[in-house]
């Protein structure tokens, strides 16, 4: 009997083929997919790489890339042979399902939500009524400027499914008709709302079963502007760019032509020294298909609005959550915000999941925003993250591969749980 972090593995070898979804992360695997190839070897599975095109359905053959001491080689496995197939990075489950038919277990029964549908999902439960900030499907530039005289004039527009950051705008208005200098706020874009989430995050995630026909009805009443209003528009390459009103709904305009978007109130958390923070709430299903957690607070620039694990350069850093809450909070509170923390992480997972019971999540993402409130700490929920990868916080690859490999155990134990497509 082997063990890894509480997780009893037997001698017996497990075969698992992980999906690929891009070509340099098998011509050239990643840090987070060698540390996986590694650590399988040590403990027992038979871990190999692979892209769907790699299988030949005609003779049951998958061409995959195999850790040989130290190396990655290339050699052909039969679909006979292998007991799980991992399709975390992989977002069309149907087709992933359509292609091995029952004949394997696959990690991610994909589900998933955009985002504004989330919201309606959360907000038909009472208790995450403090959580939600207002968001609003933006179908035209008047959407976006009714939304931001109802905010405030500021707000994030994003795409309705996008992940990594990709595509968040911050749209401010500046009545005085001058431009103002770059202030620090944060919001989150996530893997996938949204898709998973997922480090594999799958923008393709299937959303079959979802319907979207809801308008909201956020704002109510027209804005009142003049041909001389300024606004300023910062994204990832960009801080406070002045439009005029029209200039700024032909842009609106362009951005909605290529994707669907929501306006999200401007929500900010900022640490003692000025930076936006978010904290990402991430659940992994282990070994007895039990809900495990890691926080890990994800820290921006001084000068920019994100703060998202997704989001590349724009994310600056991340960092252990007790050094980060009794640096922030202090001694004495730190210790409460990590259980409230946590407990919420649990209430939004076990609520997301039960919406859906015939189809297993493996893991979600939910970022979060804290504020001092009343002598104690509101939360707001920026994203929440269907399918989140692994490999956001280099010093949690190898505590989370961990968690992966009991999931496998779990699985292989009860062929896939007993939930399905």
């Amino acid at each position: 009997m082997r063990y890894l972090k509480g997780y009893a593995m037997t001698n017996d070898q497990i075969t698992v083929g992980r999906i690929q979804v891009r070509e340099t992360d098998l011509t050239s695997p990643l840090r987070t997919t060698m540390t996986m190839l590694c650590a399988a070897k040590e403990f027992g599975i038979n871990l190999f790489l692979f892209s769907l095109e790699d299988y030949n359905a005609d003779t049951g053959e998958i061409s995959g890339q195999f850790m040989e001491h130290g190396e990655i080689l290339n050699r052909t496995i039969n679909i006979s042979e292998v007991d799980i197939i991992d399709n975390s990075a992989e977002g069309r489950a149907r087709r992933v399902s359509k292609i091995f038919d029952d004949r394997i277990i696959l990690t991610q029964n994909y589900f998933t939500y955009t985002k504004e549908q989330t919201q309606r999902i959360l907000a038909e439960k009472a208790e995450f009524a403090d959580l939600l900030i207002p968001l609003a499907l933006a179908k035209s530039p008047e959407d976006v400027l009714l939304f931001l005289q109802a905010n405030d004039g500021v707000c994030i527009m994003k795409p309705n499914v996008g992940s990594n950051a990709v595509g968040v705008v911050k749209i401010q208005r500046n009545d005085n008709g001058a431009v103002s200098g770059a202030d620090t706020t944060t919001t989150n874009d996530s893997d996938t709302t949204s898709t998973a989430d997922t480090t594999s995050t799958a923008d393709t995630a299937d959303t079959t079963n979802n319907t979207d026909d809801t308008t909201d009805t956020t704002a109510t009443t027209p804005t009142t502007t003049t041909d001389s209003d300024i606004f300023l528009v910062s994204d990832k390459t960009r801080s406070n760019e002045p439009y005029s009103k029209e200039a700024l709904g032909v842009y609106i305009d362009s951005v909605i032509a290529e994707r669907p978007q929501v306006c999200q109130a401007f929500s900010q958390s900022i640490t003692l020294d000025n930076r936006p923070f978010s904290i990402r709430l991430e659940l992994r299903r282990g070994e007895d298909g039990q809900w495990k957690t890691n926080i890990i607070p994800v820290i921006g620039k001084r000068d920019d609005f994100l703060a998202n694990p997704g989001a590349g350069g724009g994310a600056g850093y991340v960092c252990l959550i007790n050094n980060f809450l009794r640096g922030q909070y202090g001694l004495a509170d730190a210790e409460r915000i990590k259980k409230e923390l946590t407990d919420l992480g649990t209430k939004l997972t076990h609520y997301l999941q039960d919406r859906q019971k015939k189809r297993l999540a493996s893991c979600f993402g939910y970022d979060i925003g804290i504020s001092a409130c009343d002598g104690g700490y509101s939360y707001k929920l920026y994203e929440v993250n269907y399918h989140p990868g692994i490999g956001i916080n280099p010093a949690l690859n190898l505590t989370q591969t961990l968690i992966l490999f009991g999931y496998y155990k779990w699985l292989i134990e009860n062929k896939g749980g007993d939930i399905k497509l």
